[in-house]
């Protein structure tokens, strides 16, 4: 689809594949500016339910106004292909700063300080993110960290879509609760940013498993080790 246009959009080339379906680099023909265009997977577009939860949980992200909150600009829910337009963060990832080692105490514990910001920002006005992880945690051209795609696993895990990539709220970012009641309010937003923070300090993750439900067992049942260990 690279070089097509939709709707006022110029599709510059494609980023990436997730659970929520395609996402490109585009231009805005109107705003004249980059923007990412994440495209609705078929299946998630197909479910009428789950598809009005998603648009729902998309109009209420784009009231969100923080700056470590990618900002949505547009959902445009018509057409063959549903998609939401969104500021377009530059990058690493958190997961890519992570894999290429720990960060020092004062670099984690500045990310971890803007990320709770934006979630205590988004909480006091009832949003839940549902996907805390480091790769829904981006650095924009300035350093700042952005939080991604908020609120939008939401309905995706009401789809048939969940256990793929990253829709049901990812297992090992999960709280014990998400993990036994399938609840994921704001508590489990902070435990999310806890074992985070815990793998910018480490460069690993807090639980194991040889599969998502021996990590999530692990994350209900055992203890975490200690940092310094």
């Amino acid at each position: 689809m690279e070089n097509a246009r939709v709707s006022h959009y110029e599709l510059r080339h494609l980023l990436g594949r997730g659970g929520m379906g395609e996402v490109y680099e585009a231009f805005d023909l109107k705003a004249k500016r980059p923007v990412a265009l994440k495209f609705v997977a078929p299946e998630l577009a197909a479910e009428p339910e789950a598809f009005r939860r998603f648009e729902s949980e998309a109009l209420n992200a784009a009231a969100l106004n923080h700056p470590h909150i990618a900002t949505l600009y547009e959902f445009e829910p018509e057409g063959e292909r549903p998609f939401i337009a969104m500021e377009l963060v530059a990058g690493p990832s958190l997961r890519d700063r992570i894999t290429a080692g720990p960060l020092g105490l004062q670099e984690s514990l500045e990310v971890a300080r803007d990320v709770a910001a934006a979630l205590a920002y988004a909480h006091r006005r009832g949003i839940v993110h549902r996907d805390i992880k480091p790769e829904n945690l981006m650095f924009d051209e300035e350093g700042r960290i952005k939080v991604m795609d908020f609120g939008l696993a939401r309905a995706l895990m009401a789809s048939r879509l969940t256990l793929t990539g990253s829709s049901l709220g990812t297992p090992s970012y999960m709280s014990p609760e998400s993990a036994q009641q399938g609840s994921a309010g704001t508590p489990s937003d902070v435990f999310a940013l806890g074992l985070v923070l815990s793998e910018m300090l480490t460069g690993q993750q807090t639980f194991h498993g040889d599969s998502p439900l021996a990590v999530m067992y692990a994350i209900v049942n055992a203890a975490p080790p200690p940092l310094r260990q």
